[in-house]
């Protein structure tokens, strides 16, 4: 495949802000992804690919400071686990407060158990999936708003 066309597809995902694209020419297909933060911010913040980790926290940051709404989403894909076992209660309910590093829950994903921690300090808004579902990566699994 023509590296002009890989150049062009790579402009288009950041012009796009596009996560994947897929090429295919005949019997050749090629994947180009990047990576995204398991935490999506508001989408009144602007993507911009091009910032560095310290710049981003702080825009998000600022957003977190104004008691922003923010998306968990899966950072892969996998069974949703609510509790440690079935007997188990949930590591959290709507309207449950947690602590940066709190479980949320656990994906399974080829036979590992994954804990997914809280980011921040916050309170639950939402949980977006029921336990035992199959998750995909980017799925918004809980909303939560900050505790400031």
């Amino acid at each position: 495949m023509d590296k002009k066309i890989l150049k062009m597809a790579a402009e288009v995902m950041r012009e796009l802000s596009l996560n994947e694209i897929s090429i295919k020419d005949g019997e050749t297909e090629i994947v180009m992804k990047r990576d995204s933060a398991p935490v999506s911010a508001p989408k009144s913040v602007p993507a911009v690919p091009e910032m560095d980790f310290d710049a981003d926290e702080m825009l998000i940051k600022n957003e977190l400071e104004q008691d922003a709404k923010l998306e968990i989403t899966a950072p892969l894909l996998g069974i949703f686990h609510s509790s440690p076992s079935p007997s188990d209660m949930p590591y959290v309910q709507i309207g449950s407060r947690v602590k940066k590093g709190d479980i949320l829950c656990v994906i399974e994903s080829m036979k590992m158990m994954n804990e997914i921690p809280a980011p921040y300090d916050a309170t639950i808004v939402d949980v977006c999936t029921s336990d035992g579902s199959l998750v995909e990566y980017g799925q918004t699994l809980f909303v939560i708003t900050t505790d400031n």
